[in-house]
């Protein structure tokens, strides 16, 4: 045997396996009813112990039982398992092993020597102990819990026969993309609706948000889905598997061959077994009326499927191997506790680590398995993908004016203020020159514009807003926005592409050297200037003459 199912070294678990069957012995043992009703039952228990050893009677003596007992109905039992023990090894004839180790228990005078013994035995000896008689064990159980310090309990006051666990499954719903789950968001399994409240939600590290619900249902191979509350604004949503968002849902299947199988060993004698719990193993039981699986981990359907399907893999000597009559019992959830399952109790430890079989004749074969445990904890997937919706925006520079350098570069810079928001996976170029990435770390992109030249910004998120300034440096130009005096521009990001368009104007006067005020003496000037051309050129005629 491997290391989960080996017999536990160390006396609190053997001793607590071996009481466990001495008390179920003690339960189930029929006892007379003639012999309580009628007046024989008046007759010294020493005599009628005496006569059930001599004719082999299966009849017990009618022992009390409670943890209320008096004083004086301990110290009785004390007296009758010590008749039993005395009556049964008093037999004249040679000691076999098993009453050797029967009568060396017994001779315990106290409860730190029996631990001492039992703490000391070997595999062979605790071996004779699956040996004891009825009223070996009977005696035995009785010695124990007269020097412990226990009463003697009833197998009603130790356990119950518990119904197997309700099949389940498992729904993983991982969003992608978004800090929140939406509030109106549910999800649908056939007439049944589930929301965030009633959903396990954990956080990964790459920031996607997990729900995991644990839903009752009828085993099947597939299941009706639909959610609804899903969409979020301004952003785009797939999901997987695809359906699952239109008004009647989706079928979807459980995968059964996800979840691996791996045989670990057999286990033939079922009786004062300790079996090691761990998440990823189970333990395959063959009783006489059905399948029993146990295990630490709640199993949904998907894991159950691959469970059964192995089962039906199993050679004729495991009873019903056809895998319709299989249940199915967490017994984890019975921490300290003492359960009856098929028959047989079985009694978990504190921290879970364990469960202890009593005697059990119903039990005739177990398997151990370890199971594919991480690919079991979801029976079906579904993931939504959000991104955010986008659109591209162009900034334009033009330069006019009879001043105006078309040379000259004017500086730009462009932010996403709003919450949120983020130039993430956006790019831009330039005169459709080289595509280039913003740097997302910095939520801002500085660039510069010569006269007639334009930047385009790929990939902006709808909804964001968005904020462009022209960086002014005393440069004497007169800057207008769209037509509007500014240097700046703030929008609202649509799914519809926009522009933007950043004019830079400079005019200057020309200088003539004439002033406008002076024109009417220029003018008398003038006249007075021709006159004077004139009266000179008609003398220098008359002169001719």
């Amino acid at each position: 045997m491997n290391k989960n199912s080996k017999k536990m070294k160390g006396f609190p678990k053997r001793l607590l396996a071996f009481m466990l069957c001495c008390f179920w012995l003690v339960a189930t043992v029929p006892v007379s009813a003639a012999a309580m009703q009628t007046g024989e039952s008046q007759i010294t228990e020493e005599s009628t112990l005496e006569q059930k050893m001599e004719i082999g009677s299966e009849e017990q003596p009618p022992f009390s039982s409670g943890s209320s007992e008096s004083d004086e109905g301990a110290e009785e039992q004390l007296d009758i398992s010590d008749e039993i023990g005395e009556s049964v090894i008093d037999t004249g004839t040679e000691m076999s092993p098993v009453d050797a180790l029967f009568e060396r228990l017994m001779a315990c005078e106290a409860y730190d020597e029996l631990v001492a013994i039992m703490e000391n035995l070997t595999d062979e000896e605790y071996a004779l102990m699956a040996q004891f008689t009825d009223e070996q064990n009977t005696a035995m159980g009785m010695k124990v819990n007269k020097l412990g310090g226990y009463g003697a309990a009833t197998l009603e006051e130790q356990s119950e026969e518990i119904d197997p666990d309700a099949a389940f499954i498992w729904i993983t719903k991982t969003f992608v993309g978004i800090d929140e789950i939406p509030s109106g968001f549910s999800i649908s399994v056939g007439e049944n609706q589930y929301d965030v409240a009633q959903a396990e939600k954990s956080t990964r590290e790459d920031g996607s948000i997990v729900l995991k619900w644990r839903i009752p249902v009828a085993a099947s191979a597939s299941y009706q889905l639909k959610e609804s509350g899903a969409e979020v604004d301004n952003y785009t949503l797939t999901a997987d598997p695809s359906g699952i968002l239109t008004e009647d849902g989706t079928e979807v299947s459980v995968d059964a061959s996800r979840v691996t199988m791996e045989w670990k060993e057999d286990i033939n004698e079922c009786s004062n077994q300790v079996f090691a719990l761990s998440d990823d193993h189970v333990f395959i039981v063959a009783a006489k009326k059905n399948v029993i699986v146990l295990s630490a981990a709640p199993l949904g359907v998907t894991a159950r499927t691959a469970i059964i399907n192995e089962i039906k893999t199993f050679s004729a000597d495991f009873k019903h191997n056809n895998g319709d009559t299989v249940s199915f019992y967490q017994i984890s959830q019975y921490l300290g506790q003492t359960i009856t399952i098929g028959g047989t109790s079985v009694t978990v430890s504190e921290d879970g680590t364990t469960a202890t079989i009593g005697a059990t004749k119903e039990w005739t074969k177990v398997k151990n398995y370890q199971y594919g445990y991480e690919a079991a904890q979801s029976d079906i997937s579904i993931t939504n993908t959000y991104r955010p919706k986008v659109c591209d925006l162009t900034i334009s520079k033009l330069v006019s004016g009879n001043m105006g350098d078309r040379n000259k570069e004017f500086s730009f810079t462009a932010t996403l203020p709003g919450k949120g928001y983020s130039f993430g996976g956006v790019t831009y170029s330039i005169d459709d020159g080289e595509t280039l990435n913003v740097d997302a770390a910095d939520n801002s992109l500085s660039f510069t514009l010569k006269h007639g030249q334009s930047i385009t910004l790929n990939g902006l998120p709808v909804g964001a807003i968005f904020a462009v300034t022209e960086n002014i440096d005393g440069n004497e130009y007169v800057t207008t926005v769209d037509g509007e005096a500014g240097i700046s521009k703030i929008i609202t990001l649509a799914e519809t592409n926009a522009d933007i368009l950043f004019e830079n104007r400079k005019d200057v006067t020309v200088d003539t050297g004439v002033l406008l005020d002076t024109l009417p003496y220029i003018l008398i000037l003038g006249v007075v200037a021709v006159g004077a051309v004139l009266l000179i050129k008609k003398r220098r005629n008359r002169d001719d003459d």
